[in-house]
């Protein structure tokens, strides 16, 4: 599964695309509204450029309304990435406290709950409760709401704790990574983004669960080969899918980035296939449903290539991709 295809080593430009490039038309206006809530909630970062543009590329035919509710999420999700996640200095933090602080942001997020902390993240969820409150149903919201949760818990657990005689596994790793990467929450905002809701008889089958794996894995460990530098080689952190495969499979870095860009490009190959392969269902209202959910996926297969070489927050001089060593 893991043996290289070919020589001379792989790089990003040997990763499958699917489809060119796509970014929402009315994202500039969608963005001017984002920045004023982001400055005036108090989230606003200086590296703000390098990932407010990541919504217009996920949802590219959103309302702008929609893309205002999600683009403020997505900018609470990298602020809370960049301030406290485990690539940065969150060893340092009051865990009980950012726990707290976490845990009133997601009531406040579901219910518009008054909090008893002060926090940024709590600002901006109480801002999200109502962009959101105002566009879909307390459901949905509900289902978003574990999912985020989930994820800003994984996102905190320490890899130590589940290494096993001191190596955390590629199988290991690859399970924490669908929740530690954000891709669940993502994928669940497709319903809201194109304003359709599938019953959990849809999403729990078979064959969109096949689909949510194949594209969370995408998002996830893609992003590991375009972080690199920025987590492992500024960072010093091993938990990355080239580290892992390093130290699990006693490998060079190069021979990793073969192991990580043929286990990727298994896992794009594996979503095309399954597109083609769609079920039909009795309900002709499922079936357009279902087809609509995949155009969203398929959206954020796309994105995962396309903005992440779109924007300097990956690029570094230091990069083991050539394709990153430039500024833009």
């Amino acid at each position: 599964m893991y043996a290289p295809t070919n020589k001379p080593y792989l790089t990003l430009s040997d990763l499958r695309i699917i489809a060119p490039m796509q970014v929402h038309p009315d994202a500039s206006t969608a963005d001017r509204i984002v920045e004023d809530l982001c400055t005036r909630l108090g989230i606003m970062r200086p590296n703000y450029r390098e990932y407010t543009t990541m919504s217009a590329y996920l949802f590219p035919r959103t309302s702008v309304e929609r893309l205002v509710a999600v683009n403020l999420l997505m900018n609470l999700l990298y602020y809370i990435d960049d301030v406290y996640d485990r690539h940065r200095a969150f060893g340092n933090e009051d865990t009980v406290r950012v726990m707290q602080v976490f845990q009133q942001a997601i009531a406040a997020f579901q219910t518009g709950a008054t909090p008893t902390l002060s926090d940024p993240i709590i600002n901006v969820c109480l801002e999200l409760h109502h962009h959101f409150g105002a566009l879909t149903s307390q459901a949905w919201l509900a289902r978003l709401i574990g999912s985020l949760t989930s994820h800003l818990t994984s996102s905190l657990v320490d890899a130590e704790t589940v290494k096993h005689n001191g190596r955390l596994s590629i199988n290991q790793y690859l399970t924490l990574r669908d929740h530690d990467s954000g891709m669940q929450p993502t994928i669940d905002i497709i319903e809201f983004a194109a304003n359709i809701y599938l019953p959990d008889s849809l999403l729990q089958h078979a064959y969109l669960q096949r689909m949510r794996t194949a594209t969370a894995r995408i998002g996830g460990l893609m992003n590991d080969l375009f972080s690199y530098a920025k987590e492992v080689v500024a960072l010093g952190s091993e938990f990355n899918l080239i580290s892992v495969m390093m130290d699990d499979l006693g490998c060079t870095l190069d021979e990793a980035i073969d192991y990580a860009i043929d286990l990727l490009n298994t896992y794009i190959k594996d979503f095309e296939v399954a597109e083609k392969e769609m079920p039909l269902w009795m309900n002709p209202e499922h079936n357009t449903m279902v087809r609509e959910y995949v155009r969203g996926l398929r959206d954020q297969v796309i994105a995962s290539w396309h903005w992440q070489l779109s924007t300097n927050r990956y690029r570094s001089p230091l990069s083991p991709f050539p394709e990153l060593r430039k500024m833009l």
